[in-house]
């Protein structure tokens, strides 16, 4: 195998992907074409914002007076479009207050998969980091077109629902002082504006959160199996300068790590807590409805993929810098130089400390936290439910 000419393959393939993920994180703050201050945040980053936050009180106004409409499901249209509306806003406050982290990331990872590497070490990781890059490029594609599919097959359901008229969010009556033709036309430009806004919005999140988690598992990957296959008793005489490059790989990936850290800290929490307070909503409607309301079951799967996907990213990251330690461990680092043990132990202190996101700093995300978030929010909902039946 050619390593400089895969690498340097490998190097354009995920420089295509970066540029994708740039594109579209100038294009939510308004900075197409242009590079983004790392002084200050522009007035134009808060477009798409204030447009989903006027769209969210007038949903939210919709909400409390649909509640005793005889058609039940022009209210379970508007809670579920009420959390859809959380869900985008938590999100794009992320993007916007750390859209420089997200970049920094991307740069990062590009100086990690084009720099030149050692002949060992490149064997490992360019065909590693080929398989990964590809299984980024195929989820991208599959998620993307379930995602767009179950949004369109819920639109369907709610178009040919009997009793439902235009508009199927909302009404903007102040409009109607303009006239019935012009309430009509700007209901539908508005709510079709806000609706690709939301959806795609949420797309390129999870698109982030997607392509993040697979680079962070494939480079921890990475430096485990460089320990386990490249550092052993004799390599010193072949390499010395292996145990440098692992120890500054190592470091490298704890900077990536703090990086990550500093983007979840606050919206992990904001996550999670929206995921929950909307899902408590969400299955509360599913308790109220007289009959089976299938946009209800399709918001509250979309709620638990978005809790259960924050989870496994946390969980992946919390398990595989557990490893990087016990791969240090089980090296023959006693038979080591002496220069060589200090340095491994030293390693050894840095692999023990587990790295991985924390909701506000202090609440560990990983697959437990994806369990009590359905569970609480099934008891609260059980709550709300015997309190308000009557």
């Amino acid at each position: 195998m050619d390593l400089r000419n895969e690498q340097s393959k490998l190097s354009i393939t995920y420089e295509k992907l970066a540029k994708f993920l740039v594109s579209a994180l100038n294009f939510w703050t308004f900075d197409c074409g242009q590079s983004f201050s790392a002084g200050k945040i522009r007035g134009r980053n808060f477009i798409f914002l204030v447009i989903l936050l006027v769209s969210s009180v007038i949903n939210i106004r919709n909400v409390i007076e649909s509640y005793y409409r005889s058609i039940r499901i022009i209210w379970t249209i508007n809670v579920a479009w009420s959390c859809v509306h959380s869900m985008a806003i938590t999100k794009l406050l992320a993007i916007i207050f750390y859209k420089r982290e997200f970049l920094k990331l991307l740069k990062d990872f590009q100086k990690i998969i084009s720099e030149q590497q050692n002949r060992h070490i490149a064997a490992i990781q360019i065909p590693k980091m080929k398989k990964t890059i590809s299984r980024i490029i195929l989820s991208l594609i599959i998620y993307g077109t379930i995602f767009c599919l179950s949004e369109l097959f819920t639109l369907i359901y709610v178009l040919n629902y009997p009793g439902v008229n235009f508009p199927l969010i909302y009404e903007i009556r102040e409009l109607l002082a303009f006239g019935e033709t012009f309430f009509f036309f700007f209901n539908m430009i508005f709510q079709s504006i806000c609706f690709l806004i939301l959806l795609l919005h949420i797309l390129v999140n999870d698109f982030l959160l997607l392509f993040f988690g697979f680079l962070f598992h494939a480079v921890i990957q990475i430096l485990a199996e460089i320990i386990e296959k490249c550092l052993y008793k004799d390599i010193f005489g072949i390499e010395p300068n292996i145990l440098k490059i692992i120890i500054e790989k190592h470091l490298q990936i704890i900077n990536l790590l703090k990086t990550l850290d500093k983007i979840f800290r606050k919206l992990s929490l904001a996550n999670l807590l929206t995921n929950f307070l909307c899902l408590i909503i969400i299955f509360c409607g599913i308790l109220f409805q007289e009959e089976f309301e299938g946009s209800l079951y399709m918001i509250a799967l979309i709620l638990m993929f978005q809790t259960f996907a924050l989870s496994l990213f946390g969980e992946i990251l919390a398990v595989n810098t557990g490893n990087i330690g016990d791969s240090l461990y089980l090296t023959e680092w006693y038979a080591m130089p002496l220069r060589e043990q200090t340095s491994i132990l030293f390693m050894m202190r840095l692999g023990q400390k587990t790295y991985g996101i924390k909701a506000g700093g202090l609440v560990a995300i990983s697959f437990n936290t994806f369990v009590d978030v359905i569970k609480a929010s099934m008891s609260y909902c059980a709550l709300l439910y015997a309190l308000t039946k009557n």
